[in-house]
């Protein structure tokens, strides 16, 4: 279910690069999502490296498996939150 979750959001991503029309409220909460989303594969590839000793592909099922986690939890809500009050002011 993570996977697909991760695959569909993937899916959106490739489809707004190619939108030239103006964006729609998902739309801006998803752009406004990719730096983040950067920083925390950045960052996970760097734990993980850690723990195995070795450099981590930024493709690895375990990257991918925790990034979701972190995505579809805490940090997605978050990330929704501060933009919407950005919108409201």
């Amino acid at each position: 279910m993570r996977r697909n979750n991760l695959l569909a959001f993937k899916a959106k991503l490739r489809f707004l690069k190619g939108l030239d029309q103006e964006m729609s409220p998902e739309s801006e909460f998803i752009q406004a999502e990719i730096p983040e989303i950067e920083r925390i594969v950045r960052n996970e590839c760097w734990l993980e490296g850690e723990r195995r000793g070795c450099p981590v592909d930024r493709h690895d099922p375990a990257i991918r498996e925790r990034v979701a986690d972190i995505i579809l939890t805490t940090v997605g809500a978050k990330l929704r939150r501060e933009i919407k009050l950005r919108r409201d002011y």
